[in-house]
């Protein structure tokens, strides 16, 4: 066999065996918002379910879509290299106890599903805002405390979060995640073997090691209880606040509260320019933006886009990729030779690390995945703008 063929058959190996490991991590990664959706559309349909708790459902729909669009986005990095490690640069305070409040909501639903109670409980003081991914870190917790759901036969699942202050390389907070599970099935239900599981879990390490994260215990040891935890920084020892006393009592009002809260006018005064070619995405962005005070104007091509661009002055300008006329690409390059200093945002639905890096290398001073996700702009602009 000539080197060629040789290479295709390795090259095809290997896609094989990533695609055999990605197709059980999808579909452990799909179940449990799907289940929240499903779980929250029926509850929906129910005539008795007073408005309160139909608002409280269609809270529930949208963050899970929103959680498979961010799956969808992760799926983009990991296809470029399932063993490679892709460290974390969307860092963004939030407020913790609701970002608990909607893992909980979402992972109660899968439980729910399958007859299991679910219970969250803290020790000691818990953060009261943290620093991190908040998407990536979400889909994580969601991973590991949905495995722990799919490994117990009955009963109920213990989450335990607790703060730990860890002294290397320096003195940092960190929070540890405990999963605890009675009467644990031998393999979860949604893999066909124990390699299969091996596979995903070597997957969802590699999300955590982005992270600055630990994953550890992740095979059921052979006895009735099943446990697996996560530890993750949170923030130096001087910049964290604490809560005291918080029960899962307090997790149905947290729940009213975003994650991250974003100040209604924090972009008051940024003119901002939108080049893209889809109406409905054109409503969506002005009406967001025009909301936390930004003034907006539409362009509907790459030309009209470029002559506005260099005919006015905007703080930003948010660049689809695939324009009708001229594209998003050759737009950057033209604005960048009369305006150097521009901040222009690619816009686009591909999530993959190589056109992130093309869009920097083209010039585009930063990168957003479509369906944009609120806060993500909002404090992505409003860092910038406030600077």
């Amino acid at each position: 066999m000539d080197t060629k063929a040789q290479l295709v058959r390795n090259t095809d190996g290997d896609f094989a065996r990533s695609l055999e490991a990605v197709l059980p991590y999808l579909g452990h990664q799909l179940r449990t918002p799907l289940a929240a959706i499903l779980g929250s559309t029926e509850m929906m349909f129910d005539s008795q379910q007073p408005l309160k708790d139909r608002l409280r459902c269609l809270n529930n729909i949208r963050r899970n879509v929103t959680a498979l669009t961010d799956l969808a986005e992760e799926l983009g990095r990991r296809w470029e290299g399932f063993s490679e490690t892709h460290p974390s640069n969307q860092s963004i305070e939030f407020s913790f106890l609701p970002f608990i409040s909607e893992i909980y909501e979402t992972c109660r639903a899968q439980a729910w599903k399958n007859r299991l109670n679910l219970r969250i409980q803290f020790e000691g003081e818990i953060p009261e805002t943290v620093r991190a991914d908040a998407k990536r870190l979400r889909q994580i917790l969601c991973s590991v405390i949905g495995d722990t759901i799919e490994l117990t036969e009955r009963g109920e699942i213990l989450v335990t979060f607790s703060a730990v202050l860890a002294r290397d390389p320096k003195p940092h907070w960190k929070v540890l995640v405990s999963t605890y599970s009675f009467f644990p099935s031998p393999l979860p239900r949604v893999f066909q073997s124990r390699e299969q599981r091996r596979s995903w879990w070597e997957l969802l390490r590699n999300q955590a090691a982005d992270l600055g994260a630990e994953l550890l215990q992740p095979f059921p040891p052979h006895h009735r209880n099943q446990e697996a935890s996560l530890s993750f920084p949170v923030g130096a020892v001087r910049e964290l606040k604490f809560l005291k006393g918080v029960q899962e009592k307090d997790l149905q009002s947290a729940e009213e509260t975003p994650a991250a809260q974003v100040n209604s006018h924090c972009l008051h005064g940024a003119r901002i320019l939108i080049v893209e070619d889809t109406r409905e995405v054109q409503m969506l962005l002005s009406h967001l933006l025009e909301r936390f005070g930004a003034s907006v104007q539409v362009a509907n091509d790459g030309i009209t886009g470029l002559e506005a661009g260099l005919g006015q002055e905007f703080d930003f300008i948010l660049l689809d990729l695939e324009l009708p006329i001229m594209n998003g690409y050759e737009v950057v390059k033209q604005l960048r030779r009369s305006k150097p200093n521009s901040q222009v945002f690619a816009l686009t639905a591909h999530a993959s690390e190589s056109v992130r890096a093309d869009c920097l290398s083209a010039g585009f001073s930063d990168y957003l995945t479509k369906p944009i996700h609120v806060n993500d702009l909002v404090y992505r602009l409003s860092a910038k703008w406030r600077h």
